[in-house]
């Protein structure tokens, strides 16, 4: 039997509804992926990101605390 890994994801948004109707449309186009988490702003995210690693990330860009760009430039130093 060939199993594939699951792709893990993590969704940094602040609002809520937009990030619960992410995470059911991501796992509703296939069962290989798995959301990790859902962080509510950049620095959130990078401290679930530090911790979970996941493969694929959904980033807002207009966000409370921290905006997505600064987010991904932290990110990619990891």
């Amino acid at each position: 039997m060939n199993r594939q890994k699951k792709l893990t994801v993590l969704i940094v948004e602040d609002e809520h509804s937009l990030a619960e109707h992410l995470e059911r449309r991501i796992t509703a186009i296939s069962s290989r992926f798995q959301v990790l988490a859902i962080a509510a702003n950049g620095s959130e995210g990078l401290q679930l990101l530090a911790q979970g690693h996941p493969d694929i990330v959904f980033c807002d860009i207009r966000m409370p605390v921290m905006y997505g760009l600064d987010f991904l430039e932290k990110a990619s130093k990891l």
